[in-house]
């Protein structure tokens, strides 16, 4: 989506970043004013190899130096801006052990003296960052192998997670695009590279996930890009990775999730990968912070100063707990990538539909998204919703600078995004959790609904659950509540299923089967027997049952079921105080008779089983038994 992306930043004054070689050759360059480069390469060559001749690049720091204003090219620069107080400035770097130079050229105003010492920090953060090493990497002769290399992953990507959005422009300008970012891996036989902002953190609302936990969803996610991963491997001997650049220290105070907690998931997210991919394969998916992208290279942590950011303010919210990495890292972002808010605001207030559109739908996401958070639920509904607004206005300010960050410091890494896209470039959309997988529903009923994408989310893990119900393969995506919902209502029977070894949790659900006339009078006859129902406790029979019958049931592999099915619709309470007649039933620690654990449950819940439907379904199982059958 095109809108302002203007500031006073040092991301707005980096002109342009390039590699040449010693000598001059120009190797790559990138940026706003990439063409103005490219075109006057030869003039600022010249200037460059005769000023490293008297300087030479460090490979420690990145020296600035101002071009000679009578140098045509610098003027034509200074020219091409609209503030003409604005310095060029030259800063190059010469790494250890590579055969280039890697360099920025930006425009800088002299009232931004006050944080030059930041700038020089960014600035070395930009020139040092991984990505740039492959442009010193030779172009191999090209071969008819080598020019197909690119269309066939392209059509890989297509098949196997590209989502396909609204006015979609894959195949009239987005296909060519990604295929000539590819070029440039596929021209040196180098692994190429993808990077996606994604897997923040759970939801904080509970209607939404089960916890915080990654479960399920997050699995099958994996699975997804391992498919992408593998299914290129085997075309282009150099593979490919796929960087998950989490985003949810850019938006965690944001969205009502605690610093710690996000750091917890990206943790957990880790482990889970180790068992869900292929060990060939786990190397091909890697996890980036926002703190990794500014602190996780030791020269550059070490040369940071707190001070450089000391007079800015993030703006909060909501009462959620901060760290002092994350909280650092924010700044450090707003300082070197936000965008102008005023002008942003404009817009949004102005005649950029999109973007207005963007915003309403934001306001309308994040009202649904803290509806339960502590520091909404006291609000009115105005109040609520004029709070959600300002929330959704920081968090489009805060994606622009998280975006700009990416183009700084992953500059050759194909861009992907779990937003629906045009899928024009330089970002293409895809879908974590494919219909080829599972399928994302609204309701239980109505054969369960299929939902729809909508400009904000493809449906994400982070947002929501899975279930599976038994006897169908498919893995359904859905809000929590939505399974809550269907298992009060009756419906349904469920439980949740820890996933084996660290491969995500979902809910198991069964359509509950209808009780017939004949049978409820088959569990009138074994509950009440010959005694009057209002002097029977239907739960003490029970009780008494199992416990005559304890010789014979003792090794029925169906007992440890039994609490499955009385705790289905149950949700975790508290024990209650027992008494001394309960105690013989309670639960002991250690290995445990099953029976004497369905006791020990019938025991503590003798009031709630009185209504509990689930008890005739225990019957069922007594009635055979009971008969002699």
């Amino acid at each position: 989506m095109d809108f302002t992306n203007s500031g006073t930043a040092i991301y707005h004054e980096i002109q342009a970043i390039y590699a040449r070689r010693p000598t001059g050759e120009l190797l790559h360059v990138s940026g706003r004013q990439q063409t103005l480069v490219s075109g006057a390469w030869s003039a600022i060559s010249k200037d460059l190899t005769a000023h490293a001749d008297s300087a030479p690049p460090s490979s420690a720091s990145p020296t600035p130096w101002e071009p000679s204003p009578s140098s045509s090219w610098a003027s034509d620069f200074t020219g091409s801006t609209e503030d003409g107080e604005k310095l060029l400035w030259v800063r190059e770097l010469q790494r250890d052990g590579e055969n280039q130079i890697v360099g920025i050229l930006s425009l800088e105003s002299p009232e931004s003296a006050s944080y030059a010492d930041f700038r020089q920090w960014f600035m070395h953060l930009v020139l040092s960052s991984p990505g740039l090493h492959l442009t010193s990497l030779p172009m191999l002769p090209e071969t008819d192998e080598m020019r197909r290399y690119p269309e066939l992953i392209a059509d890989l990507f297509d098949r196997t997670i590209r989502n396909v959005g609204d006015d979609d422009q894959w195949e009239s300008t987005g296909r060519a695009y990604f295929i000539e970012r590819l070029r440039f891996y596929t021209s040196r036989m180098a692994r190429i590279d993808f990077c996606l902002p994604a897997f923040p953190c759970k939801s904080s609302n509970p209607d939404k996930v089960t916890g915080i936990d990654p479960d399920k969803g997050e699995a099958i996610a994996l699975r997804g890009l391992e498919a992408f991963v593998e299914a290129v491997q085997k075309v282009y001997a150099p593979g490919v990775k796929v960087y998950i650049v989490s985003d949810g220290h850019v938006f965690s105070d944001c969205i009502g999730v605690n610093d710690n907690i996000v750091d917890y998931y990206s943790e957990a997210l880790i482990r889970m990968k180790t068992h869900v991919l292929e060990e060939q394969n786990e190397s091909r998916v890697g996890f980036l912070s926002l703190p990794d992208l500014f602190f996780s290279d030791k020269n550059n942590a070490n040369r940071f100063d707190a001070t450089f950011v000391k007079g800015v303010e993030v703006q909060h919210f909501l009462d959620t707990e901060l760290t002092e990495e994350a909280e650092l890292s924010r700044k450090v972002l707003a300082m070197g990538c936000q965008i102008d808010k005023a002008a942003l605001k404009a817009q949004v207030n102005g005649p950029n539909q999109a973007l207005l559109a963007l915003y309403r739908g934001f306001s309308k996401f994040m009202l649904e998204d803290l509806a339960l958070h502590p520091k909404t639920e006291k609000l009115s509904r105005s109040q609520s919703k004029k709070l959600s607004s300002k929330i959704a206005f920081e968090m489009i300010y805060r994606n622009q600078a998280y975006s700009n960050l990416i183009e700084l410091v992953l500059p050759l890494h194909v861009r992907l995004s779990i937003h629906a896209h045009k899928n024009s470039g330089p970002k293409f959309g895809v879908q974590l959790l494919s219909n080829e997988t599972c399928k994302p529903i609204q309701s239980l009923e109505k054969d369960l609904q299929r939902s729809t994408n909508d400009l904000l989310h493809i449906p994400t893990p982070w947002h929501n659950c899975c279930f599976q119900l038994e006897g169908d393969a498919t893995t359904y995506v859905t809000k929590a509540k939505v399974v809550r919902d269907g298992i009060a209502s009756g419906k349904y029977e469920g439980k949740w299923v820890e996933g084996f070894q660290g491969r995500g949790g979902h809910f198991l659900l069964q359509h509950k089967r209808p009780i017939s006339e004949r049978q409820q009078s088959a569990i009138q006859d074994v509950l009440v027997k010959d005694t009057p129902a209002v002097t029977q406790d239907p739960v003490q029979q029970v009780t008494d049952y199992l416990f005559n019958e304890k010789a014979a049931l003792h090794a029925d592999p169906a007992a440890p079921a039994i609490a499955d099915i009385i705790l289905a619709e149950q949700e975790p309470m508290t024990e209650p105080a027992t008494t001394e007649k309960e105690d013989q039933f309670r639960l002991v620690t250690g290995p445990v008779d099953p029976l004497e654990s369905v006791k020990s449950l019938l025991a503590s819940r003798l009031n709630e089983l009185w209504t509990l439907s689930d008890l005739h379904m225990l019957v069922r199982w007594l009635l055979p038994r009971s008969r002699g059958n």
